[in-house]
């Protein structure tokens, strides 16, 4: 029978369970993830993917933030509390990623075509 580990973090970490694991499997993945082309050049296709994120602000309540070419989104309250992702802008795509709450995710078809028109209208 053991009773204890030698090993740094003890039997937890000897058996390879460690403390950060159980969050990071669940976020690994995101709930919606979209990619899009497009033709712009990248201070264009920046003001776009804004507008996308001011609409987001509007009719969801997200709280956003660009860091370096990427905006970053969460909404800490209302209808999509929880829900947090990021819309990234290279020089050839904008790429969306949404994770959403479990008890949001019965939405998620709703909110990835709502999504997915969008950023079609905004980029045509």
């Amino acid at each position: 029978m053991l009773t204890s580990c030698s090993t740094p973090g003890g039997l937890r970490w000897a058996l390879g369970i460690r403390p950060e694991s159980r969050y990071k499997t669940a976020m690994a993945k995101p709930t919606i993830d979209i990619r899009r082309p497009h033709s712009f050049d990248k201070e264009t296709a920046r003001a776009k993917a804004e507008s996308l994120a001011d609409g987001m602000k509007e009719k969801l309540g997200l709280v956003w933030a660009w860091k370096g070419d990427e905006i970053e989104f969460n909404a800490p309250s209302g209808m999509a509390k929880g829900t947090k992702g990021s819309v990234a802008v290279s020089d050839k795509e904008v790429h969306v990623t949404v994770f959403m709450p479990l008890l949001l995710r019965a939405a998620k078809g709703t909110v990835e075509s709502k999504i997915s028109e969008k950023l079609d209208k905004i980029l045509s």
